[in-house]
Parts: structure tokens; C-alpha cells; sequence
């Protein structure tokens, strides 16, 4: 509901706090044949450009013949390059769900983001699934991560709403091991070796509170060593407009880095 109000919201957020680079999940578009419905997506793409954001990712690439695209954006104020998408292997037929590559170009080095979005549904079912997706993702993310240590930076990221949380019990295989636990696993063998919002295994929620419903933090930014080490300062902010109206059930993740 007030999709484009929530959007709105977003653009003053981002005014207020200067934001360099912003990363988003769920910036859909529809196709149906030669039917496409991008509004809200090129109306908020014109929003960050009047703020200086003027590069961006192209959100169409993604869209197949029929149904939505990925959803995954990125805008930002530096440079982009090396822009690629990938699709997760398994996934729901009416979406393109997956994962969006994208570099930064900082000043004498670059940072290498990786923006992705997991299956939500928790049945057993699609808990394989989202693990099966989080292998492919590590499994692409062991190639970047090789990549730009090569070239001496190492400055790489995989971002977004994985719908894992650290401390949710109902997300457990049937093994005994944890969703959280085989996705972190895993991109810390790709080299990924840290999650910036699970400092000591005390995660913030990162989902608005709702009452008798269960905190839970399915966003994350997981970092490698050369990242971290750059980072001064990384926190889960309450996203909302100058009028209070929150962006988005999710809250902020807001990372300052030393470029």
C-alpha cells in the first residue's frame, strides 16, 4: 500500500542522510509479452538522479516475457561498471529472482557489491530451496572474491534480504543444522568472512516490530576482511520520510566506509 509515498519516503531519506550508494530489493517490474509496467521503477530512478545518484542499474534487464523481474537496484552517486545479473537455478516460475553484480568505482580502488534476495516461503520445501540458492550465490561469490584479491583490493560485499535470520528456531533443516548457519557457512568459505550485523551473535531485528509476531533479521551484508577493515561505522537505522511514513516493512542498513 502507498507504494509510491513509501518511494517518496525513500528519496527524502536519502536527501537527508546524503547517501552515497543506495542498494534495494524489490523494485519490481511487470511484463506481459509486449506489455511492461516499469513506472514506479523509472519514477524512482528519476528521483535519485535529481539527488546526483545518476548511476544506476537497469532494473529491465532483468524482466522476462512474462511476469517481474528481480527487483534489485542499485543508484549511486560514483561511477558503476562491470554490471551483471544472474538468475537463481531454482526459484519461483513468475519471478526472475536472483542476484544483481555491480563495482563502485572509489577513489584508487573498487568496491565489488553483490545484491541479492532469497525465496521467503518457510516450509521445509522452500527452505531447501533458499538453500540452494544461497550455495549458488556463494559459489559465484568465491569467483568475485578470487577475482579482486588478484587485483590487490579484496573490496567485496554480497547484500540483501536473504529471508534468513540469525536467531529464527522455526528456520532449521531437518539435520538440526540452521538456515543462518548454512548460508554464512557458506559464504565464509567464499571468502565472505563476515557479517556486519551479527557482531558476536547479537543481531538486531532488521523487520519493523509486530505485535505477536517474532523478531527476525533476514538482511545482512556479508564482507570480506579488506572490507571490514574499512568500515567505520554500520548500523540497522529506522528508514522513514520527513512525515514519519516508514519506507518499508524492513528497516535500514547503513554502512559508512573509508573510500
Amino acid at each position: 500500500p502507498e507504494r509510491m509515498a513509501r518511494l517518496r519516503a525513500l528519496r527524502e531519506y536519502v536527501e537527508r542522510h546524503k547517501v552515497d550508494v543506495l542498494v534495494v530489493q524489490e523494485m519490481f517490474c511487470f511484463g506481459l509479452g509486449p506489455l511492461v509496467d516499469a513506472g514506479e521503477s523509472q519514477a524512482f530512478g528519476a528521483m535519485m538522479a535529481e539527488l546526483g545518484l545518476v548511476h544506476q542499474t537497469w532494473p529491465l534487464q532483468t524482466l522476462p516475457a512474462f511476469c517481474q523481474n528481480s527487483g534489485l537496484a542499485v543508484y549511486s552517486r560514483l561511477p558503476l561498471g562491470e554490471e551483471r545479473h544472474g538468475t537463481f537455478e531454482q526459484r519461483r516460475l513468475i519471478s526472475a529472482k536472483g542476484w544483481t553484480e555491480v563495482t563502485v568505482e572509489l577513489p584508487g580502488s573498487r568496491l565489488v557489491l553483490m545484491n541479492a534476495h532469497l525465496e521467503h516461503a518457510h516450509t521445509e520445501y522452500w527452505r531447501g530451496i533458499r538453500r540452494h540458492q544461497g550455495e549458488q550465490l556463494a559459489k559465484r561469490a568465491r569467483d568475485m572474491v578470487a577475482q579482486e584479491s588478484s587485483h590487490g583490493g579484496g573490496l567485496v560485499a554480497v547484500v540483501g534480504d536473504f529471508n534468513i535470520g540469525e536467531h529464527a528456531p522455526w528456520q532449521r533443516f531437518q539435520c538440526g543444522t540452521t538456515e543462518y548457519a548454512a548460508l554464512s557457512g557458506a559464504l565464509r568459505s567464499a571468502g565472505l568472512r563476515k557479517d556486519l550485523f551479527a557482531d558476536e551473535g547479537k543481531q538486531p531485528p532488521t523487520m519493523r516490530l509486530e505485535p505477536e509476531h517474532p523478531t527476525f533479521s533476514p538482511d545482512h551484508i556479508f564482507a570480506t576482511d579488506a572490507l571490514v577493515e574499512r568500515v567505520l561505522h554500520a548500523a540497522v537505522v529506522d528508514t522513514r520520510g520527513d512525515s514519519g511514513l516508514p519506507v518499508s516493512d524492513h528497516l535500514g542498513l547503513l554502512v559508512d566506509i573509508r573510500a
